[in-house]
């Protein structure tokens, strides 16, 4: 009988890592941030439809139709998502590779997060001018749905 040295499927992938280059490890550390900020995202957007743009507090028939709107919302954030889908590798092409294209998208989601900040105070704003709750003005709902249609984009790539 030969005894064979076993390593367990952890130590082969902590192997596998110490052979990486820097450019690697930059990337992998630049994925984990972008899912970082994926995941409140996906968590609590319909929340922040109810809340922040609606006005609504959970349990209120105002906070119930901002987040059926944020439900709706995610729904463009798909479609806009499988489009681009099938636009990845032409556009990938298109802006000169895969680098710039990841890149560049990267910047997008960081633009896009950084909107809810001016979403909300836009939409707080208008609360506190027309003291009127659960009806946003159409500019803010457009911003909030656009909001949600572009980052279908990075999301994609």
């Amino acid at each position: 009988m030969i005894l064979e040295s076993q390593v367990s499927s952890f130590g082969e992938l902590l192997g596998a890592f110490s052979g990486l280059q820097k450019s690697m490890w930059l990337l992998m550390l630049v994925t984990a941030i972008n899912w970082i900020a994926w995941f409140p995202f996906f968590l609590y957007d319909t929340d922040w439809m109810g809340h922040e743009v609606y006005g609504g507090n959970p349990g209120d028939e105002v906070y119930n139709k901002g987040v059926q709107a944020g439900a709706l919302a995610l729904m463009i954030n798909a479609v806009v998502l499988g489009f681009m889908s099938l636009a990845v590798e032409p556009l990938g092409r298109f802006v000169g590779g895969a680098k710039r294209l990841w890149g560049a998208v990267n910047i997008i989601l960081a633009i896009g997060l950084a909107m809810t900040v001016l979403i909300t105070r836009a939409a707080e704003h208008e609360r506190h001018i027309s003291n009127v709750v659960g009806k946003p003005s159409h500019g803010v709902k457009a911003a909030a749905f656009s909001f949600f249609g572009i980052l279908g984009i990075p999301l994609a790539v």
